[in-house]
């Protein structure tokens, strides 16, 4: 919440500073509200007491599957400040994890990641826990999404409706249990089963005729 009471305040901006700075867009109380908040650039704010138990919400979306890592410096100011609490959410589901922001009079700067997220749309909140009257606590947040060691599969693959052909002796990479991406299914294609049954056909038996479809694929 941008609104200030007469407070001097500080917003801290140091070390990440040199990235694109953007600023929450009230109203931004709730997840339909949230403010946009892209890729590669800061987000500033502050939640003033009052009104209490205020909250900030902002959308990301991840350019791709791995680690998301956040860096935030918190600050507050006048007579209690008090500390914000930071929560990342998925779009939907359950999963949440939540930080604690302090307001101390000096800034704090803290780091902090989570794992196997898919590149999809996260919100943030940023809500007062226990901000005193007439008090503030600004905050300067950054983040940024190490890719994973291996590529991704083909998606949608979840289901044997819909998998994910591969090439015999061609390696293929996937991602299992990545938020929002839970199951991934492959098979090869009929044509290359038969082939690689016929070879091992060959292999066992003395013979130069390829197996009959039906004894293939029943193996």
């Amino acid at each position: 919440m941008l609104t200030r009471y007469g407070i001097s305040l500080i917003i801290v901006i140091a070390p990440i500073a040199l990235l694109a700075q953007l600023t929450e867009v009230e109203p931004n109380e709730n997840s339909a509200q949230a403010t946009n908040w892209t890729y590669g650039q800061t987000m500033d704010g502050i939640e003033c007491n009052p009104p209490a138990f205020d909250a900030d919400f902002f959308r990301i979306v991840l350019p791709h599957d791995g680690v998301i890592s956040f860096t935030v410096i918190s600050q507050g100011s006048g007579p209690a400040p008090g500390n914000l609490q930071f929560a990342l959410f998925p779009k939907s589901g359950f999963y949440a994890q939540y930080h604690t922001l302090p307001g101390t009079l000096a800034p704090t700067t803290q780091t902090f990641s989570h794992s196997c997220l898919s590149g999809d749309t996260m919100y943030i909140r940023v809500q007062e826990d226990n901000v005193g009257n007439n008090s503030c606590v600004s905050y300067t947040m950054s983040f940024t999404v190490a890719p994973t060691a291996f590529g991704n599969d083909q998606s949608p693959n979840d289901d044997f409706s819909n998998p994910q052909s591969v090439a015999l002796g061609v390696p293929f990479d996937g991602h299992l249990n990545f938020l929002y991406d839970n199951t991934s299914t492959f098979t090869v294609l009929r044509c290359l089963l038969m082939a690689c049954c016929a070879s091992l056909f060959r292999q066992s038996m003395p013979v130069r005729k390829w197996p009959e479809r039906s004894k293939c694929m029943s193996t």
